[in-house]
């Protein structure tokens, strides 16, 4: 038979490969297993082989996966609590995490993320049983199937551990969709024993007697996991109907309990099998009183700025009705009427809340009918809405506003009476539940004697202080109505009549009051003194007062990290499986200036403390001193004016699920004190830092880019209608871009290339002596990739912007997008830009409008016909270089697919020029040329180029200055220049055009680099054609002359390569088959490195080099790396083939090489297969220089 229940003891088994989960009390259990690091789920049967025995633990929590490895969460530790029918509750006091991989990459975002759950789960009460179902109210386990597992009858909205227990869930039902979860084709019921719910909230399990009779007292408040946050980043409904701080308590009354040991209750009147006066049976017998609490239902927020009451904005009424009837639907369902206890203000800010609230009840009931009632305390002691029909589901609803604040004003609670009275009749028919034991029944369930068909759905602003207050009273009402029912009190008494026990009661509801309030405020309830004891005192007053302030600290500089791990726990934020090794989360964002000023003021009080303690001697003057006080006193005053005028700077935000009035409160602060005279120009518009990091978290992370690799649906048909609209919403029309006059450049290799010689060319017509009148004045180049600062991408007269200006360019572009979505109405976080590339092109045509060029050359960035850098509907000349295979997800496979797209950059009215190409491709690019009515022109080698010394070498880049030429006289002769030879690609080249091809200089493309005896060969390469042509020209480069000492076949040579996204093994082939043939020798390296793109071994990535459409998975194992090690020892068996994970690493170990070289003679590098990889081989090389490093 199916274990249904899970297991009490288990112990964990741990070895290289695998965790294993077996419990020594059930022999002929499987055994749940763990791979590392794949996370895939097994059961096996039988003994373990070659684990070994970690630790006994309480139970598996559940397996949470963040950016770079995922962890086993387990129990070490559990209290027990007491028992409920027999049934031992448990608390969690420890839990340990476990990883799948031995991590060694740094990365704070990670240790963060940890350090976030760890302390959640520290500091946050959880309970458990392995036999109760802590999560559901008694008379929901009536109603549950109790031959179902545990988990299964679990309520899903008080399972907290629901999200971390996925994988096992997954596994267990076979679907499969968990990470960690193989494809099975059945249910895993051997799982069920390793799933154990866990319940966030409080619980108090007492012994103790009314009127001598015994009775078990318990009191669980069960915390929702949806919605589940602090006290100001969570309020209102959402869009699922979600509340926040939603809890249900439940209050319950065990008698004749033989388990508690007290005796029995052999019932005096009261009811026995449903009737007054039945049998006299000493029968475990059970009462359960259920209430509810949850935030307003409409959409609403408190926006924390320092001010000790935050700004409140009601967000929408009618936009929420659709989400509040999936709430009540909910509530009407599990629990029957509903009576809305509404205990807000009727005055001031939280009066906005009150009439929201009414007025969405007014929409949901039908022919909604209206009463109020004042007296001398309050103009609005009650107000009821409810529906005068009943006739329709939400007619169930039943509001009652009642003003707590006036009615109980200077401690008067008693008077919270009035609500009960006006409550009375809802709570009679409501009912509570009773249930009797059933010896005979083997699964345990209770006999239902009596049902509760209506709750008390309670609200104050926090669902916290006055809510509590309500809720203990009625509690105490319903008490005392039970133990009449049961004849244990006479009816007259109540059971607060009991002083023992009415002190146990008010200490569990105070108990339950200080639970409930530090899980979302921070800290316990207020004024639990008089709760306690029935009477204020100093001591009480006290503790308000620490509860104030430490509420006001928490709720703005403490509560932004606690709201983060409710996200990471709960799964309401996913980490992404990319960018590994940025720091993007949780950065600080604010400009260094901003973050000094606290310090300043700190600083400032120290001064002044030290002055006033100093002594001065009898001799010396005073106004010095007095001076040196007064300078720090006006600094430190206008620090802490600076702090709170500027509060929203200074909270202390949620960074994984920022809140959309969070990042507009922000925004707002920060373009005030940008518009500043004084302190706007001492922060300058941004630090580049701050815009590099905003700019990476617009990159399509790896599952989307994946994705659409395997989808195969191609480019975005409707790109350039969307880039238009970003462009209205920067303020541009797409045909204002004809101004400066683009020559825009698509094809597969040598676009960057052919961009970098026009823009030389052009650059020597720009203002001289030689042209006192030019028709160029400022060249805008825009390429990409970047190698090391992603501000190369956007050059104005072949120098990138500075970090100054690409911070002013793009914040002007980021805020003008903000705008946009605001006034619009929509939110203004990522979705309000573009994704990575459109920005920076945006961003890049907003630069050049403002910066006054006159000459933009735009490379493509995928394709042609749907790139975004295709809205240019006037260009003066298109080039199309030479084209090849790649991008076949986006383009196709096929050469004349991707010529189709290429072409798409021809514009009627513009030139097109192309170099010689495949038949097929060339076939399709005259076709097309052709029904757009454009002139296509093919370009040879330029005879010249045989006399001239490019700036960039290899044989290849002859067909890229061909071109380039060509395209650069066309678009000189387009804006006027009648000297430049009609016949360009044969004639005689002017002196500019050869200055242009020969100053040239193009980083990361057959470059060079000369450290002591090692030489470095530097290219991009990353295509099969683009590695075939870098392979040449090492080749044509390392060829011995006849001065070497050393024989050709002895020479060190070494290969550095990476790519982490195409076909890296092909890439791999290729280049070997290159140099093989080139160099005569079928081993053309001695020794061959593959490593990640990371920079450094320390830091991680250089923001600027953050990629995050890479495989984190794959990053950490260093999967492809080690991919590429073993096709080169098949291909090279002699090679000494190394896997590093750096490439600071990498560099480490040729240096090493270099070193032990004791012939002199230089080593050899060639460093190549990825754009990323050669840019963060530069950085390593450059930083070295800086430090003072060996280069």
């Amino acid at each position: 038979m199916a274990n249904l229940l899970p297991f009490r003891d288990i112990n964990v088994h741990a070895s290289p490969s695998q965790y294993a989960f077996t419990s020594p009390s059930a022999y002929s259990s499987p055994t749940l297993v763990v791979d590392r690091p794949s996370g895939d789920l097994r059961l096996i049967d039988g003994t373990l082989q070659g684990a070994r025995r970690v630790s006994s633990i309480a139970g598996i929590l559940g397996i949470i996966k963040l950016r770079l490895d995922k962890y086993i969460i387990i129990i070490t530790k559990a209290q027990p609590m007491g028992r409920l029918r027999g049934h031992m509750v448990y608390k969690v006091i420890a839990t340990e995490f476990l990883p799948l991989h031995e991590r060694e990459l740094h990365d704070p975002d990670e240790d963060t993320c940890l350090s976030l759950l760890k302390s959640l789960l520290k500091t946050g009460p959880m309970y458990f049983s392995y036999s109760f179902d802590v999560t559901n109210s008694f008379q929901r386990q009536c109603q549950t199937d109790p031959t179902a597992p545990l988990w299964k009858r679990a309520d899903d909205r008080f399972f907290w551990n629901r999200f971390i227990q996925t994988d096992l869930i997954d596994f267990r039902t076979g679907g499969g969709t968990g990470s960690g979860a193989r494809s099975h084709s059945g249910q895993q019921t051997g799982v069920d024993p390793f799933i154990l719910p866990v319940m966030f909230g409080m619980m108090r399990i007492t012994a103790t007697r009314i009127k001598s009779t015994p009775l078990t007292f318990t009191l669980i408040t069960r915390r929702s996991r949806h919605r589940a946050g602090t006290r100001y980043f969570s309020r209102g409904i959402d869009d699922q109907g979600h509340v926040s701080n939603y809890n249900e308590t439940e209050q319950i009354v065990v008698l004749n309990d033989a388990v508690g040991g007290l005796g029995g209750f052999a019932g005096g009147g009261g009811m026995q099998n449903g009737k007054i006066g039945g049998d006299n049976s000493l029968e475990m017998q059970v009462l359960s009183y259920v209430q509810t609490r949850g935030s307003v239902p409409v959409y609403w927020a408190e926006v924390n700025d320092l001010h000790y009451v935050p700004k409140l904005q009601v967000r929408g009424v009618e936009t929420a009705v659709k989400p509040a009837k999936k709430h009540f639907e909910e509530q009407i369902r599990l629990y029957g009427d509903n009576y809305l206890v509404n205990l807000v203000n009727q005055k001031g800010r939280e009066d906005r809340v009150k009439k929201a609230y009414e007025q969405m009840i007014r929409i949901l009931v039908s022919s909604p009918s209206e009463s109020t009632s004042a007296d001398r305390f309050s103009d609005e002691k009650y107000h009821m809405v409810e529906s005068s029909r009943g006739r329709q589901e939400f007619d169930r609803l039943h509001y009652i506003y009642f003003d707590f604040h006036n009615e109980t004003k200077g401690l008067k609670w008693h008077r919270a009476q009035l609500l009960l009275d006006q409550l009375h009749e809802g709570l009679i028919k409501g009912q509570y539940f009773r249930g009797a034991d059933m010896p005979g029944d083997s699964t345990g369930r209770l006999e239902v004697r009596n049902s509760q068909t209506a709750v008390v759905r309670t609200n104050c602003m926090d669902c916290l202080d006055r809510t509590n207050v309500v809720q203990s009273m009625l509690a105490r009402w319903t008490l005392t109505r039970q133990l009449i029912d049961l004849g244990v009190l006479q009816r007259g008494e109540s059971a607060s009549d009991d002083t023992v026990f009415e002190v146990v009661f008010r200490n569990v509801w105070a108990d339950n009051a200080d639970v409930v309030s530090k899980s979302y405020s921070g800290t316990g309830a207020l004024k639990t003194d008089f709760t306690r004891t029935g009477k204020r005192t100093r001591a009480g007053m006290v503790q308000d007062l620490n509860n104030s302030v430490t509420r006001y600290v928490r709720n703005n500089f403490t509560d932004g990290p606690r709201q983060d791990s409710f996200d990471l726990f709960l799964g309401t934020y996913l980490p992404s499986d990319s960018n590994v090794g940025s720091i993007l989360l949780f950065i600080d964002p604010r400009p260094a200036f901003i973050q000094a000023i606290p310090f300043i003021l700190g600083t400032s009080l120290v001064m002044v403390t030290i002055a006033a303690l100093t002594h001065r001697l009898p001799d010396s003057t005073v106004w010095p001193l007095r001076f040196f006080v007064l300078l720090w006193l006006l600094v430190g005053g206008w620090c802490l004016h600076f702090i709170v005028a500027h509060g929203k700077l200074y909270v202390n935000w949620p960074r994984l699920n920022t809140p959309p009035w969070a990042t507009e409160g922000y925004q707002e602060a920060i373009n005030s004190v940008r518009k500043d005279k004084i302190i706007g120009q001492l922060i300058g518009r941004h630090e580049r830092g701050d815009a590099v990091a905003a700019l990476n978290t617009l990159q399509s992370n790896f599952s989307i880019v994946d994705a659409i690799r395997k989808s195969g649906r191609g480019m975005n048909q409707q790109a350039i209608a969307e880039m238009n609209a970003w462009c209205r919403r920067l303020g541009y029309e797409p045909s204002g871009f004809n101004r400066l006059k683009p020559i825009h450049i698509a094809g597969t290799k040598g676009k960057g290339s052919t961009s970098a010689f026009i823009s030389s060319i052009l650059s020597q017509y720009l203002p001289s002596s030689t042209h006192p009148k030019p028709q160029v004045h400022k060249i805008g180049l825009y390429t990409s990739p970047h190698l090391r600062f992603v501000r190369e991408r956007i050059q104005i007269n072949n120098a990138p912007l500075s970090e100054e200006v690409f911070a002013k360019y793009f914040f002007q572009t980021w805020d003008r997008l903000e705008d946009a979505a605001r006034a619009d109405g929509q939110p203004t976080d990522t979705t309000a830009k573009p994704v990575y590339f459109r920005f920076l092109t945006l961003m890049a045509l907003h630069t050049y409008m403002s910066e006054g060029v006159d000459t933009a050359i735009v490379e493509c960035g995928i394709g042609g016909e749907y790139d975004s850098t295709n809205i240019l509907i006037q260009p003066t000349v298109t080039g199309i270089t030479s084209l090849g295979i790649d991008h076949v997800a986006m383009l196709g496979g096929t050469i004349e697919e991707i010529a189709w797209h290429k072409a798409g950059i021809m514009k009627p009215g513009a030139l097109a020029f192309t170099v010689p190409q495949p038949e097929g491709a060339m076939t399709i690019l005259r076709q097309r040329a052709e029904e757009k009515g454009v002139g296509l022109h093919v370009v040879d080698r330029h005879p010249e180029l045989e006399t001239i010394k490019l700036g960039l070498a290899a044989d290849f880049q002859k067909t890229n200055a061909s071109l380039a030429i060509a395209i650069a006289a066309a678009h000189l002769r387009a804006l006027g220049h009648i000297d430049i030879p009609p016949d360009i690609t044969t004639a005689l080249l002017p002196a500019e055009f050869r200055r242009g091809l020969e100053q040239v200089q193009w980083g990361g493309r057959c470059e060079t680099r000369k450290e002591h005896n090692i030489t470095w060969y530097i290219d991009g390469g990353h295509t099969l054609e683009s590695i075939d042509v870098a392979g040449k020209w090492f080749a044509s480069q390392i060829q011995p002359s006849p001065t070497t000492s050393t024989p050709h076949s002895k020479q060190t040579r070494v290969l550095i390569f990476n790519q982490q996204t195409r076909d890296a093994g092909a890439l791999t082939r290729a280049l070997h088959g290159t140099l093989a043939e080139a160099l005569d020798d079928e081993k053309p390296f001695t020794h061959a490195i593959f490593c990640s793109n990371i920079t450094f071994k320390d830091a991680g990535f250089r923001p600027d080099l953050v990629s995050v459409n890479t495989n984190a998975v794959d990053l950490e194992d260093l999967s492809v790396q080690k991919g590429l090690a073993r096709t080169w020892a098949e291909i090279d068996a002699q090679t000494e083939v190394q896997v590093v994970r750096t490439i600071e690493e990498a560099v480490g170990l040729v240096r090493g090489m270099a070193g032990k070289e004791a012939r002199g003679d230089d080593v050899m590098v060639l460093v190549t297969g990825s754009v990323h990889l050669v840019g963060g081989f530069l950085e390593v090389l450059e930083s070295g220089e800086r430090s003072g490093g060996s280069v």
